[in-house]
């Protein structure tokens, strides 16, 4: 390259290498005019380091020009000199300070070789602001010699315009005029601009004042529901700006906010705004929910260090002073300025999370190979969680969203070179560097990773889960989160990657509720489930497999953040509620013509004295089923059912279930004693007595303890209520936890004494005196089978399948399904059942029942007993 006609100026910056101080060194200004060879000063320099024992540095200014094209968006700036150059560089000047330019939002930063013997660097600025108006440098670089080139890059900005008003709201409820202040104020201030100020009301549009301030009266039967405000900003003809502000107008027919501390009156759906205490930065709002109710106060104060640190952390996102050491500065500075014992407002949280996203930016553009700024990022991060963020739910989803996104960026972005493991308190990462196989514990999430790629970073967190947003609001939270990020991944389709992740529940997961593992995608915001599925493992842990479908690959990296969501209300089989309903409505009128049909041949078929005592037994088990089915119908709908009502049915219940099973223990007792003691009948005395006292005050009593117990006795009954409201049924919290243990440990002894009983009949049916006239086994077995048919559902065998709903999962597959189908159909019908085996199977009723009908119809049937002959004796009738 040559010039002609230019000004070289030569600084030559000779050190000693003999290991001394500066004093050794020095520097030299040299100054020509001439044309020469760019090349022959990079010659010479080499020269004067062969021959001496000194390293030389220099820097030129003349050999490299820069052009500036401001004329429109974006700002082009480019330095081009005739050579291969190893770098490029820019900055600019601000207060005698030399700022680092380097890519980010505003500033777009590119070096390139339009040919093979040149270089060009060149400075794009889209959108800039003042703080990018200035002296700009490039700096090219060739081994030891730096080529500059310097230029003013003027940035005309329009000027920054506030609109004000005292009162915030026209309060026209009243007089027909109100006083108003309206302010507009321009930054920087300027005496070259002239300002006018308008009210545009509703019926005409009104030149108000030729001054920044205007002080007057408005007549409120010019405006209706705003009064509409604008500022005109002017210093030539042709450059006005504007600046518009609708100020709310109160009326008679408004709902509106009273004054309350410092907030004014406001009209509804407005949001009040105030100015912040001094060394916070910002402002609060308030809206105006409705007539009187104001909403929760909005803190967007932040402190002056933390806005300033926000500040710094935006520039540097624009690509203004991008250094390792600001870098440094900001992370150090969040660590400090996120103590969450400072009291933090909603101000400050924002402030730190959006400080954490312009970080992500910078680390995009920018490599940070820093163990201990890792550290401090992870720190700051922890000390944010700890903090308090706001008490409206839709806040804390929009913060949190910002977060995880943030902290997914650096986690990926800043390079980890030594350090293994980084713990804080909300945050655990770990770093499993180029392992084909990677297996680790972050704050209790056991991980177990196949993966191609070079590293693999993980990153736990904790308490996040339960503020991200979630579409689907069925499910909820229910663990921590994980990042994985897989640095250098292997192309898409290498299905080697496959993860397996152990999330600990942060609450036991109740029966039938199904888990869901779920990742996070940032460009909805809501969580994902193609990739990954749920083994089920138990109630306090969650396994999850993903496979590499569920990464999303970010360049070279692919990050994801997996977590875990279980539903709401528990799994339901198809068809299960309209077996039920149907199944009730069917017991609940077969009980009722059972009952009547009792009390229609009553004296004929309770003639004896054991008979007397099955029938008995046999009207309390209906009468109480009968009661309890109609009360369960009762409460199968509890969304409009006041909470006493709900109390009540959930006892009712309670008691009639309990009195049907006791009952039932009543009837077996009576055929155990009658098969064993064959030639002692039970007496009647003893019989009623037996059966009041267990059939009526047991069940009684055992629902007075329970409910005593669990809803009246203070911090008893591990903290759970007596009933369900949701369900208006007993509670469950867990293995023996709650109230549904007082009705499911007395029918489980009464079924297996029931069991016994049946037991104890089919022994005795198999014994040689009763079976030495049969001659044929199927007859025997067929006797059995009937014993077995007739004395289930007034023994209540069927309700056994209930333990087997209650200690199984729906989610575990197919067999528990087939459980809660036979469990539900068996006892949903139990009346229907009831009514079979009671009287249409047993001869003696179905005799009477016959004979009555003779006398209306002239026929006559002969039936044949459908029960064993081998009972015999009073069992036999008792059958």
């Amino acid at each position: 390259m040559f010039l002609n006609c230019c000004f070289l100026s030569i600084c030559y910056i000779i050190t000693h290498t003999d290991g001394s101080d500066d004093k050794n060194s020095a520097k030299f200004n040299v100054t020509l005019n001439a044309s020469f060879k760019a090349t022959q000063l990079e010659k010479v320099i080499g020269e004067l380091e062969h021959n001496s024992t000194s390293t030389i540095t220099v820097e030129t200014e003349g050999l490299v020009e820069m052009s500036i094209h401001s004329e429109s968006e974006p700002y082009t700036l480019s330095c081009q000199a005739e050579d291969m150059m190893s770098e490029c560089s820019w900055s600019i000047r601000k207060e005698s300070e030399e700022v680092v330019v380097w890519n980010g939002s505003t500033a777009t930063v590119r070096c390139v070789h339009p040919s093979t013997s040149s270089t060009q660097a060149t400075l794009s600025l889209s959108n800039p602001d003042r703080l990018w108006s200035g002296l700009y440098t490039c700096t090219l670089r060739s081994g030891r010699v730096l080529y500059k080139a310097s230029g003013d890059l003027p940035i005309p900005l329009p000027p920054d315009l506030t609109l004000k008003s005292n009162p915030e709201n026209l309060d026209c409820s009243s007089d027909a005029k109100q006083r108003i202040r309206v302010n507009c104020s321009v930054s920087p201030p300027s005496d070259v601009y002239n300002i006018t100020l308008y009210v545009l009301s509703d019926k005409k549009t009104e030149v108000m004042s030729k001054d920044a301030v205007f002080t007057g009266d408005i007549n409120c039967k010019d405006v209706a529901d705003y009064l509409n405000t604008a500022c005109e900003v002017t210093n030539n003809p042709d450059e006005k700006h504007f600046k518009t502000l609708t100020v709310p107008v109160i009326t008679s027919t408004d709902d509106f906010c009273d004054s309350v501390s410092e907030w004014p009156r406001t009209k509804k759906g407005v949001t009040a705004t105030r100015s912040c205490e001094p060394g916070r930065v910002g402002q609060k709002n308030r809206t105006c929910k409705g007539k009187h109710v104001w909403g929760p106060v909005e803190n967007y104060c932040a402190r002056e260090e933390i806005a300033k640190l926000l500040n710094k952390a935006e520039n540097l996102a624009k690509g203004f002073g991008v250094t390792p050491e600001r870098i440094r500065e900001v992370f150090l500075d969040m660590k400090n300025f996120s103590d969450p014992k400072l009291e933090p407002t909603l101000g400050d949280v924002t402030s730190l999370i959006n400080t954490l996203d312009y970080m992500k930016h910078v680390s995009k553009d920018f490599v940070i190979k820093s163990d201990s700024d890792m550290e401090h990022f992870i720190d700051a991060s922890s000390s944010i969680l700890s903090m308090h963020w706001s008490d409206d739910a839709h806040v804390n989803q929009s913060l949190s969203a910002k977060y995880l996104q943030a902290v997914e960026g650096l986690t990926q972005n800043i390079q980890v070179n030594q350090s293994t493991e980084l713990n804080s308190t909300n945050l655990l990462f770990q770093l499993c560097p180029r392992e084909p196989t990677c297996s680790r514990n972050l704050l209790g999430i056991n991980v177990a990773l196949i993966s191609s790629a070079q590293q693999v970073k993980l990153m736990a967190i904790d308490r996040l889960t339960d503020w991200l947003p979630n579409d689907d609001a069925t499910t909820v939270s229910c663990s921590d989160a994980l990042v994985v990020v897989q640095e250098n991944a292997s192309r898409e389709e290498d299905p080697g990657t496959k993860m397996t992740i152990e999330f600990p529940l942060t609450s036991e997961r109740p029966q039938n509720h199904k888990i869901v593992c779920v990742y996070w995608q940032t460009s909805n915001n809501t969580w994902a489930r193609e990739g990954c599925r749920w083994i089920h493992k138990n109630n306090t842990h969650a396994l999850c497999e993903c496979d590499r479908a569920s990464l999303d690959r970010t360049g070279t990296a692919r990050t994801r953040t997996f977590s875990t969501l279980m539903s709401r209300v528990p799994v339901e089989l198809d068809g299960l509620n309209t077996i039920t309903l149907v199944g009730l409505g069917a017991s609940i009128c077969s009980l009722i013509i059972f009952l009547a049909i009792e009390c229609f041949l009553w004296k004929a078929v309770a003639k004896t004295k054991l008979s007397h005592f099955r029938h008995t037994a046999l009207v309390n088990i209906a009468t109480f089923l009968l009661l309890a089915d109609c009360i369960f119908l009762a409460s199968a709908v509890t969304e409009h059912l006041p909470e006493p009502f709900c109390l009540i049915l959930a006892v009712a219940k309670h008691f009639f279930y309990l009195a049907m099973f006791f009952w039932m223990l009543c009837l077996s007792i009576v055929l155990l004693h009658q098969v064993i003691f064959i030639f002692q009948p039970l007496r009647a005395k003893v019989f009623f007595t037996l059966s009041a006292t267990i059939g009526y005050i047991c069940p009684l009593v055992t629902v007075g303890i329970a409910y005593v117990y669990y809803e009246v006795i203070p911090g008893s009954g591990d903290s759970s209520s007596y009933h369900n409201r949701e369900t208006c049924w007993l509670t469950y919290k867990g293995s023996m936890k709650g109230s549904i243990y007082s009705f499911m440990v007395p029918v489980g002894v009464i079924t297996l004494m029931n069991l016994f009983s049946m037991v104890v009949v089919i022994v005795t049916l198999l014994r040689p005196t009763f079976s030495e006239s049969k001659t044929d086994d199927r007859e025997m077995v067929k006797s059995i089978i009937k014993v077995i048919v007739i004395l289930s559902p007034i023994f209540g065998v069927t309700w056994a399948l209930g333990f087997g709903v209650f200690v199984t999962d729906l989610t575990d597959g197919p067999l528990w399904m087939i459980i809660n189908y036979a469990f539900t159909i068996t006892n949903t019908f139990q009346g229907f059942f009831i009514l079979l085996t009671g009287c249409i199977g047993e001869r003696k009723v179905r005799e009477e029942f016959l004979k009555t009908v003779s006398l209306f119809v002239s026929s006559s049937y002969h039936l044949h007993s459908d029960l064993p002959d081998t009972l015999y004796l009073n069992a036999s009738e008792f059958l």
